[in-house]
């Protein structure tokens, strides 16, 4: 957003009204695959989850 923010709200209230939601969707033994793989060492990974 660019200009002043005075004014600006959101449907449900003020700025500290704002949240966000996560939904995991991912199956159980993928998702842990990618966090040893990827994450936990630290590797760049491609979208197939492998270095």
């Amino acid at each position: 957003m660019n200009g002043p923010t005075a004014g600006f709200r959101l449907a449900s209230g003020g700025g500290f009204t704002m949240h966000g939601d996560f939904f995991n969707a991912w199956p159980v033994a993928e998702m842990e695959r990618r966090v040893n793989d990827c994450i936990r060492p630290i590797i760049k990974c491609g979208a197939d989850g492998h270095p």
